[in-house]
Order: C-alpha cells, then sequence, then structure tokens
C-alpha cells in the first residue's frame, strides 16, 4: 500500500469504527483482508499475496476503501476481489 492510501485507509478505520492492524509481513493468525493496489482486479504477485491466498484471506483491491468511503457505508467486498494477477489475469480468481 502507498503511502496516499495509508490515509484512506485511516480515514476508513475512523468512519467505520473499525481496529485495524498493519503490517509489513503478512501475519496469519491476524490477517482476514489483504487489500492491495491493483488495475481492472490484477494484482501484483507478492509473497503477501500468496500468503493471502494460502490462508483463505480475502484479497480485495484498495478501490474498494475508496468505494466504501464514497457511499459513506460499507459494501460488500466481493465485488472488488481480485481476480487474478499480472501475466495470469484470465484465471478468474486467486
Amino acid at each position: 500500500i502507498k503511502r496516499d492510501q495509508m490515509g484512506l485507509i485511516r480515514q476508513f478505520c475512523e468512519r467505520f469504527s473499525f481496529c485495524v492492524q498493519l503490517h509489513d509481513q503478512f501475519v496469519p493468525h491476524l490477517t482476514t483482508h489483504q487489500v492491495t493496489p491493483c488495475t481492472k482486479l490484477v494484482a501484483n504477485r507478492s509473497f503477501k499475496y500468496l500468503s493471502a491466498i494460502l490462508s483463505g484471506s480475502w484479497i480485495i483491491s484498495s478501490e474498494w476503501i475508496e468505494a466504501c468511503l464514497n457511499s459513506n457505508q460499507l459494501l460488500d467486498c466481493e465485488e472488488w476481489e481480485v481476480a487474478g494477477v499480472e501475466h495470469f489475469s484470465e484465471e478468474e480468481g486467486p
């Protein structure tokens, strides 16, 4: 997550009363959602991305955060679930 997106995440947490712990590394027993920047629901393959797949965490576009803030409500994250990774975007999901 880039620095400008960190501000959006903090705003999201405050607005929706979430207590979120941000980590540089993947923490399997704490992670329920992996928010990642992506284009057209296609993400970069990374260790955190692959770890989220193995743990069964939701992998969602950071655009979900923006959509929730813009609509002022928590939206179902399924619409923003990442559909693949670069070079394998036709695989229909992680």
